[in-house]
């Protein structure tokens, strides 16, 4: 009687990536009522949607499903779900970034040619544009990390086949 090979190495599970994927995770299902009812109002055409444009309406529909699924993987240590983590933290640094170049804008006022006068508010400096980007940036850093990584490699296929395949 031959012994069985030996399992293959187990990773180590950081508290820290375990943490992230749960906070994901809570920040989708808080989203996903919003993601439904907008969803809705897109599919009826209601007038709420009527100035969102295509990028801002898959991002509220889709984007909490999409935080979900990552998170998922977070948990699971999908390679995959890691890069699309840091890559999602690189897109929202980004978008805060772009924020704080464009400044505050001012409210404008227009009468459009049937005299309906129409008023378009301004902004101000979005002062929480500097705190998201500095949390993007730790966390993205901390993602990149060899330990945060090294849970994430690709083990070796295990040597034992699976039952019904034929070794050459």
């Amino acid at each position: 009687m031959t012994t069985p090979p030996p399992l293959s190495p187990t990773r180590a599970r950081s508290l820290f990536v375990t943490l992230l994927a749960w906070i994901m995770m809570l920040v989708g299902v808080v989203g996903l009522p919003i993601s439904a009812i907008t969803a809705m109002m897109v599919l009826v055409h209601s007038y709420g949607t009527a100035n969102a444009g295509f990028l801002d309406t898959c991002t509220v529909v889709l984007g909490p499903l999409f935080i979900i699924t990552t998170a998922v993987g977070l948990l699971r240590r999908w390679r995959l779900a890691h890069g699309v983590t840091i890559a999602l933290m690189l897109v929202i640094f980004v978008a805060q970034a772009w924020q704080l170049v464009q400044g505050p804008r001012p409210a404008t006022i227009s009468t459009s040619a049937s005299g309906v006068i129409t008023t378009t508010m301004g902004s101000d400096t979005n002062v929480t544009s500097l705190l998201t980007m500095l949390v993007c940036a730790g966390l993205s850093l901390k993602l990149a990390s060899r330990d945060v990584r090294q849970e994430f490699k690709v083990l070796p296929p295990s040597p034992m086949p699976l039952p019904g395949m034929t070794i050459l």
